[in-house]
């Protein structure tokens, strides 16, 4: 899935005037997190840090997959989530993994300066 999303991103796969269409937001979109918009096919991710991921996920029974990257596909990350904790809680989680893998210790809006920093 990381070397998929990587060749997605990179632009090996897709001419660019089509990933460029891929990646542009649907006005209105929303996939349920108030940081996500939707492209074609692609779940666009604003992290408060600043750093935008793509990405997409499904779920099966009591599973819920995916991967996400940054533009240019160097930085990637496959992700599963077990349980039935309801999708508004596993949206939650992923919104919390992908601020502590692609911001790493960068201080973002919902931490205050003096405060601890996403790990």
């Amino acid at each position: 899935m990381n070397r998929f999303a990587s060749a997605l991103l990179a632009g090996r796969l897709l001419p660019q005037p089509v990933l460029r269409q891929m990646l542009t937001p649907v006005p209105g979109s929303r996939a349920g997190s108030n940081i996500d918009k939707y492209g074609l096919g692609v779940i666009i991710t604003k992290l408060p840090c600043g750093i935008t991921v793509y990405g997409h996920g499904g779920t099966l029974d009591g599973y819920l997959t995916g991967v996400t990257a940054q533009s240019g596909g160097t930085h990637t990350l496959a992700w599963v989530i077990n349980g039935s904790w309801g999708v508004e809680n596993q949206i939650a989680l992923m919104d919390k993994a992908y601020i502590a893998e692609f911001c790493g210790r960068r201080q973002h809006a919902s931490s205050s300066p003096a405060g601890p920093r996403p790990r």
